[in-house]
């Protein structure tokens, strides 16, 4: 690089993929407590309970999602490891076995 050209200030595009998917994301967390909320009073009376106690059930719920973020982010950062059953990768799958034709004899 020369002494008369600017370094590069493009951000890469990987960046802008992951704001836009947490800008989303963002978003429909917003719609999704908007909309429990909106439902407070039909859950009243479907599950007969006073204001106070669905309002502390609605805490939960979010303590709940705001803990299991940063706890997948942890799985994901030791590289925890699942059955095979669970999760495939492309080097821990198996060539499938061929069934025989039992017609056939």
């Amino acid at each position: 690089m020369s002494a008369t050209q600017a370094p590069s200030t493009a951000i890469p595009r990987r960046v802008i993929g992951a704001v836009v998917a947490t800008s989303i994301m963002s978003f429909c967390g917003v719609i999704v407590e908007t909309a429990m909320n909106i439902t407070f009073p039909a859950l009243m009376s479907h599950f007969g309970i006073v204001t106070s106690s669905l309002q502390w059930m609605t805490t939960l719920y979010l303590l709940v999602v705001v803990s299991i973020t940063p706890l997948s982010e942890t799985a994901v950062e030791f590289n925890i490891q699942y059955p095979n059953h669970v999760v495939q990768t492309r080097e821990s799958r198996a060539p499938r076995a061929s069934i025989p034709n039992k017609q056939a004899k």
